[in-house]
């Protein structure tokens, strides 16, 4: 069996890279466009942290709507799911959503505040521990 060169490794590590990158702009059009429908359900757990730390529904809709992906977790069930960071008045918010391309329906499962001690000051990378 033939080993790829260190080129060839490079190739197929970029090709997978943009392939993510362009499925990233994807997903995230898809959600905001769902959300746009009100095709979005609040999972229990949401609802209690939004309780818990007074975000109103519209703050998620309007967070959601100017929002980007932060991390993919593909291997979620019953649907992948990812880390949304998004701004409403001026106040960052992560949000964890699944969605379900079947019947183009996004979950919210979790909302919170990030912040500044575990994420960099964009809120879009994780501190390192040290």
């Amino acid at each position: 069996m033939k080993e790829e060169s260190v080129e060839q490794k490079t190739s197929i590590f970029i090709e997978k890279n943009i392939e993510n990158a362009n499925g990233a702009k994807k997903l995230i059009v898809r959600i905001k466009d769902a959300v746009k429908l009100d095709n979005i359900i609040l999972k229990k757990h949401a609802l209690v942290r939004m309780l818990e730390r007074r975000i109103q529904s519209d703050e998620i809709i309007e967070a959601i709507l100017s929002s980007v992906i932060v991390e993919e977790y593909y291997d979620d069930k019953p649907f992948p799911s990812c880390l949304v960071l998004g701004y409403s008045k001026n106040r960052p918010l992560h949000i964890v959503v699944s969605y379900n391309s079947e019947y183009k329906m996004v979950y919210v499962i979790t909302i919170y505040e990030p912040s500044v001690e575990l994420w960099s000051s964009d809120f879009k990378t994780k501190r390192r521990k040290t």
